[in-house]
């Protein structure tokens, strides 16, 4: 059925679309010496090492730390991280989920720094309003504190050692006031976009404060997965990063147009937004058509030591007191483990998202006024090759074990992220965005307003795809 729908006053258009840029991992983390001061550097060791040590240590170790920066420094070598040493071989079955964790650190980071700050930034913009004559009480703070947080969740992944950094930047921080004035719901002259402007500007300096130029200076789970420790120098150290090690998520910046002559459209209707674009990123990867892939799965499972019989069901004769006593209290269990070893063909090619899709609210923009929305895109690593999924569960079925048995996670020793590197590498990838908006009561001329039963429906205006293939290696099975 198809449902009418609040007019569509919006031109939608992918104005951009960069791939994930994979680092060498030889150079992740490696930084270049800029410059070098001693005193600094002697005094952070001193504040941070505890009182045992002598300021004669002291002063050895800032000796030592400062010849070997200053030596690297006038030979133009890179400085890096030591290798990790992995406690044992498990470590490759668990390097897919140490990486989305790490991922997750760094989507992250800005949105820590905004909520250390989000407070201030609203409670000043709230006074700018009041002072207008315009009263901006709780529930319009609450507002416009929403409209921020919504804002700068879809800008949150953009790395600042990306070369347009501060175009991004500056479309994103657009986005995210022009969201927070619609949400707020009350007039937010420029006076008040200029108050939120220089809150978001504090939020990327206190982001990126620490680890814009040392980029392995992060938690040990991040650089783990990574294959290295963590490099962190001290204060009196000025560094920029080795290009070559650095990776730059896969980016999308959306340009919305309000097309209609005299009408600025609805932001919301009781609680919901009015127009969004639905974003999604397809690939197709033809690349391993015929070929087999190869899975190793090592499982532990518990088992009673000694099966209970029941050889007789029908004999009255009681159970030894012995055997009743580990009836009840459990039967002794021994480990059983092994290996699987699935070899799967693939006989088509490999459809499916690569990234995870995303609703992107549209503020309530002015007759000819656009708005640029950069976007982070997020890897679906839970992509599963068709195939190997049924593989495994037939096999799982064919010896009574469980996806718990083998780790509860796919992918065994080949890392959970392995389907996921299949599906994207070397594929074509199709960018996606299409304006969704409320529905209306249908039968009604001239009805433009949502209803308490409206939801989301297309609303007839598509960005054209945006098409390109990914220029990385194909999976090697």
């Amino acid at each position: 059925m198809v449902l009418d729908h609040l007019p569509n006053p919006y031109h939608i258009e992918i104005t951009s679309f960069s791939p994930i840029k994979w680092a060498d991992p030889t150079y992740w983390g490696c930084v270049y010496i800029k410059s070098l001061d001693y005193n600094t550097i002697w005094n952070s060791l001193r504040s941070s090492l505890p009182s045992t040590f002598s300021d004669q240590q002291v002063t050895q170790l800032a000796q030592h730390t400062y010849n070997l920066l200053n030596t690297a420094m006038l030979n133009g070598q890179p400085v890096c991280p030591a290798p990790y040493e992995k406690p044992d071989e498990s470590i490759f079955s668990e390097w897919g989920d140490m990486l989305m964790s790490a991922l997750n650190e760094v989507w992250n980071t800005i949105v820590d720094a905004f909520n250390a700050l989000k407070n201030g930034i609203v409670e000043i913009a709230a006074n700018v309003i009041n002072a207008l004559g315009i009263e901006c009480g709780q529930t319009c703070k609450e507002r416009l504190m929403t409209g921020l947080e919504i804002g700068i969740t879809y800008f949150t992944g953009i790395p600042p050692t990306l070369p347009n950094f501060e175009e991004l930047k500056e479309m994103g921080m657009d986005y995210a006031i022009e969201l927070a004035a619609a949400e707020a719901g009350v007039p937010c002259p420029q006076e008040c976009k200029d108050v939120l402007r220089s809150g978001l500007e504090q939020v990327f300096d206190a982001a990126f404060k620490q680890n814009q130029n040392q980029p392995g200076c992060v938690s040990e789970n991040y650089s783990q997965a990574m294959g290295k420790a963590p490099l962190c120098l001290p204060p009196g150290v000025e560094t920029e990063p080795v290009p070559e090690g650095l990776v730059h998520p896969a980016m999308v910046t959306l340009k919305v147009t309000n097309t209609t002559p005299g009408v600025s459209p609805l932001y919301s209707y009781a609680d919901q937004p009015a127009y969004v674009v639905r974003l999604e990123v397809k690939v197709n990867n033809p690349h391993l058509v015929g070929k087999t892939l190869t899975y190793t799965y090592r499982y532990s499972v518990q088992k009673p030591l000694v099966e209970p019989s029941s050889d007789n069901p029908q004999s009255k004769t009681p159970l030894p007191d012995w055997m009743q006593e580990l009836l009840e209290t459990g039967m002794p269990e021994t480990t059983e483990s092994g290996f699987i070893v699935l070899h799967v063909p693939i006989t088509g090619e490999l459809i499916g998202s690569a990234f995870v899709s995303q609703s992107i609210s549209i503020p309530a923009l002015a007759p000819s006024q656009s708005v640029t929305i950069p976007v982070s895109l997020q890897p679906a690593y839970d992509y599963l090759i068709p195939q190997h999924a049924l593989a495994l569960y037939a096999e799982l079925n064919n010896r009574g074990l469980t996806l718990d048995d083998v780790e509860g996670r796919f992918g065994g020793d080949n890392g959970r992220t392995y389907d996921w590197g299949c599906l994207y590498k070397s594929g074509q990838i199709q960018v996606n965005a299409k304006l969704y908006c409320l529905s209306v009561p249908p039968g009604l001329p001239g009805q433009t307003a949502p209803g308490p039963d409206s939801k989301m429906v297309p609303c007839e205006s598509e960005a054209a795809p945006w098409v390109e293939w990914e220029t990385s290696n194909a999976c090697v099975p």
